[in-house]
């Protein structure tokens, strides 16, 4: 009776841990809050959102305040950058992203709107402004100018992708090396209809486009029938939103598998999603990912033959009336 209690009571336990690991960890019920970024580290994930003001945060209970309002956010290497603009200046704050403690504060010299911001994992700066919006400026890991570029067409987008920077134009994606002391141009990586213009990168040749497809830099279609909202490579897993509460991930070649989310998601990376749920933002864990079963189409019931009407029968002719016997003359008497 007490070995019943007792794996009872485990099973018990065993459970209410499941039920919490899956269930939606709430984070903050700021209704002003916006995702700047949520991406993994090493074994953890580093989430940053702004309101009333900019939070970093990780699930294993860590989490710091950022003393300016930002805009963008970055991670590269082992640090977390934010760009805050603010009416003075252009504030750039650095924090770990092993204890997010705060690691550097210091103002960028630049004058106008900032349109993007960028770092790399040598602290290098860059930043393009509404200002010139064909130039991009880089600066030093202290924040001093360091050099710029200046294209004849307009700048819709810059990312970081290992050691290139890619400047994204209207039909033409730019490589910029960073392998240097000083960041230098090498050339275009790829081309693309204006339409079909990227706006995130996925890895060293996947992006996402403007129409929600994914592909390959040669223009091939990394998996076909796929429209996303937002994506995630994670070797060779793709996650993505199509819907607001649904995660999909496949492999190439393979059978799309889905999740259904318990809220309207807010981010996305391999393992979870950032929703919101009830007024709050949360963090929910993947649970197990599932084939959507077709439903089969209904088989036809096949239509009866219709059923010969039949032939009208000929009707009879008339029985002739027979003619009257004729009355015999009486006998003379």
């Amino acid at each position: 009776m007490k070995k019943r209690r007792y794996f009872a009571g485990a099973a018990a336990i065993l459970f209410l841990l499941l039920l919490c690991g899956f269930a939606p960890q709430s984070i903050t019920e700021d209704k002003d809050a916006q995702v700047l970024l949520y991406e993994t580290y090493g074994e953890n994930e580093i989430l940053v959102y702004t309101g009333h003001t900019t939070v970093l945060y990780r699930p294993d209970g860590r989490s710091a305040e950022a003393p300016f309002n930002g805009q963008y956010a970055v991670l590269h290497g082992d640090t977390v950058t934010v760009f805050a603009e603010t009416e003075e200046f252009l504030a750039v704050e650095r924090f770990s992203a092993e204890t997010l403690e705060e690691t550097d504060l210091f103002a960028l010299p630049v004058t106008s709107g900032l349109r993007f911001a960028e770092s790399d994992s040598a602290g290098r700066l860059y930043a393009v402004t509404y200002g010139a919006p064909s130039t991009l400026q880089v600066f030093d890991a202290a924040g001093e100018p360091l050099t710029e570029f200046i294209f004849e067409d307009k700048i819709f987008g810059i990312q970081t992708v290992d050691s290139t920077l890619y400047v994204l134009l209207s039909e033409s994606a730019v490589q910029i090396s960073l392998a240097g002391n000083v960041p230098t141009l090498s050339g275009t990586a790829f081309t693309y209809a204006p339409a079909a213009r990227p706006y995130k990168l996925l890895g060293s040749d996947v992006y996402v486009n403007m129409q929600g497809e994914v592909r390959l830099f040669s223009g091939e279609e990394w998996a076909e029938d796929t429209i996303v909202t937002e994506a995630v490579l994670s070797g060779d897993m793709l996650y993505w939103l199509s819907d607001t509460s649904e995660v999909s991930r496949v492999r190439r070649g393979d059978k799309a598998e889905f999740f259904t989310l318990s809220g309207e998601a807010a981010a996305l990376t391999a393992n979870a999603a950032i929703i919101w749920q009830n007024g709050a933002l949360c963090r929910e864990s993947f649970g197990t990912f599932v084939q959507p079963t077709p439903t089969p189409s209904p088989i036809p019931t096949p239509t009866p033959e219709p059923t010969a009407t039949p032939k009208p029968s000929k009707t009879p002719k008339p029985t002739a009336t027979p003619k009257p016997s004729t009355t015999p003359k009486p006998t003379a008497t």
